[in-house]
């Protein structure tokens, strides 16, 4: 069990969530749970539809998690690629 490693946990199902992605409601309301302003959040994605979110979260800078070097695909094209 990892929930302990949070400080805030946000999912699509509830209540305070009224909208999905691309609306920004589930980024809104993890702001709002810790307390901070979204302006000041950075925000992970890995989805066209979350970063669209994110930018309308307004949060301060939102990663696109696919073009990390390690993100899972990544390693295995590079796996492939490499053969």
């Amino acid at each position: 069990d990892i929930l302990h490693l949070f400080d805030a946990v946000v999912t699509a199902d509830e209540d305070e969530v009224k909208r999905g992605k691309p609306d920004p409601d589930i980024f809104l309301v993890a702001a709002k749970r810790l307390g901070v302003d979204a302006k000041s959040c950075i925000g992970f994605e890995d989805a066209d539809m979350g970063m669209q979110a994110l930018e309308s979260a307004e949060y301060l800078y939102s990663s696109d998690v696919r073009l990390m070097r390690m993100y899972p695909r990544n390693v295995e094209k590079r796996a492939r690629d490499s053969k």
